[in-house]
């Protein structure tokens, strides 16, 4: 006793085409989701006065303290006088697995260094914030998954 059974493979293979299609149109769009989240988790962050491993920034100088309590500001640190240099970051895809964040304006840009690298004030205090832990950037990584997911979802949906 036997039994054939045939495929139409070329019913499958156009399906696939399609769904891969599918896929290299959405990985622009889950890049695009990951770096805006990126940026969220920062300037949500810095607004809390916390650096990119979650301890509290290191306090003003009492009288830049004093300055900014002249001027009605809050005396947490949070990087924000006027908002700006938060306000600037910006991204750019640079490849179909990676994105850059960053500083277009160069005043703001050089700001930010001063906070991250050099240090600001007479004594060169850092404030962390331009980076991500290791626990953020897997937020990204899920959020990029969860796009391209949806993308797949949408081809399932669309063969049923």
């Amino acid at each position: 006793m036997e039994m054939q059974v045939k495929f139409n493979l070329g019913k499958t293979v156009k399906s696939l085409s399609k769904l891969q299609r599918k896929i290299t149109k959405r990985i622009p769009i889950a890049i695009n989701a990951a770096a805006e989240q990126g940026i969220t988790i920062i300037k949500t962050r810095t607004a809390k006065g916390r650096d990119y491993k979650g301890k509290a920034f290191a306090k003003y100088s009492p009288g830049y303290a004093r300055q900014r309590l002249a001027r009605g500001s809050q005396l947490t640190p949070n990087l924000i006088w006027s908002g700006d240099m938060l306000r600037n970051i910006n991204r750019k895809k640079i490849s179909n697995t990676a994105f850059k964040l960053f500083f277009p304006n160069p005043d703001q840009n050089e700001k930010a260094s001063f906070h991250n690298f050099t240090g600001v004030g007479k004594k060169r205090v850092k404030r962390v914030f331009f980076k991500l832990s290791k626990k953020e950037e897997e937020r990204l990584r899920k959020t990029f998954r969860q796009s391209m997911k949806k993308a797949i979802r949408l081809w399932v949906n669309e063969k049923t």
